[in-house]
């Protein structure tokens, strides 16, 4: 009798990342797909301080480049630390010490925010930052080092209520902040250098017309986000191209200030004087009408 074939080792791919979901059952396979540099990384679904000697020996010998935990980190993983060549990191909680300062060549960071998460260094070259619920006690974002390199900032859930801070970030590009509860005021995100900044599921936030004033804002998202008196902050920013306001209503329901944008997503309301059809036909015979001239 033919013995049933194997079904192929998953690769969780993404972008320049090819990460192995690890089968103790299969290690012997595993081992040989990232010893072949079919895969750069490895997924786990957790770190229990129990792993087999060849998941172990994974660590001592192999160079990753990522992990990902999908679940939680129970002991300190200090096989993790041998791998100093690690450049992506993605953890779900930490319930034990994890020193990501033992990672030189880290640049991106996703997780889990757990008091015994210990970030990296300020003088890192971090570029990407994510946290799922960071709760800090000045409830700002000052307490996050400046990373020099950082582009990438996003938070999900946490204790939130300013973005105090956020303007330190030299490099950043990209801002996103999802199911913030506890946010209030945005305002200080004027002086960031974001081109893009979004916000998510964030009931009590104020001050986002003020971001009309950013030097660098390309593009705008807002969902479920309180309603807005009116669009006239489009007409006052000098370098914002694209907004995005789904869930997220406007009062006075004027929508010609987006006729001057490259892209205006909405849901449609009888209240509104155009519908989101009607916009993006306006906004394609200006452009049209911008390059004939």
């Amino acid at each position: 009798m033919l013995s049933p074939e194997k079904s192929p080792l998953h690769i969780l791919r993404s972008q320049d990342r090819a990460s192995l979901y690890y089968e103790q059952s299969r290690a012997a396979e595993c081992r040989e797909v990232l010893e072949n540099g079919q895969a750069t990384g490895i997924v786990l679904r957790s770190w229990t301080g129990k792993e087999s000697a060849e998941l172990l020996s994974i660590f001592a010998e192999l160079p990753l480049r990522e992990i990902v935990v999908l679940n939680d980190i129970l002991v300190e993983p200090k096989e993790w630390y041998r791998c100093s060549q690690i450049t992506y990191l993605q953890i779900g909680e930490s319930k034990a010490r994890l020193d990501t300062t033992r990672f030189p060549n880290l640049r991106d960071l996703r997780g889990n925010w757990s008091k015994k998460l210990v970030l990296p260094e300020p003088n890192s070259s971090l570029r990407g930052l994510m946290l799922y619920g960071y709760k800090t006690h000045s409830r700002t974002l000052k307490e996050i080092p400046k990373y020099p390199a950082l582009t990438r900032l996003e938070f999900v859930r946490g204790n939130l209520v300013l973005l105090d801070g956020v303007e330190e970030f030299p490099s950043l590009d990209f801002l996103d902040l999802a199911y913030m509860r506890a946010l209030v005021d945005v305002s200080a995100a004027i002086g960031c250098s974001a081109r893009q900044i979004g916000f998510q599921n964030c009931p009590h936030v104020k001050g986002i017309e003020a971001l009309a004033r950013c030097s660098n804002l390309n593009f705008l998202r807002l969902s479920k986000c309180p309603p807005m008196k009116s669009l006239k902050f489009v007409h006052q920013s000098k370098t914002l191209r694209k907004l995005s306001f789904v869930h997220t209503t406007i009062e006075d329901g004027d929508m010609t200030p987006l006729f001057d944008l490259e892209y205006a997503g909405f849901m449609d309301k009888r209240t509104y004087s155009h519908s989101a059809a009607e916009v993006k036909e306006q906004i394609r015979c200006r452009q049209i009408g911008r390059s004939d001239s």
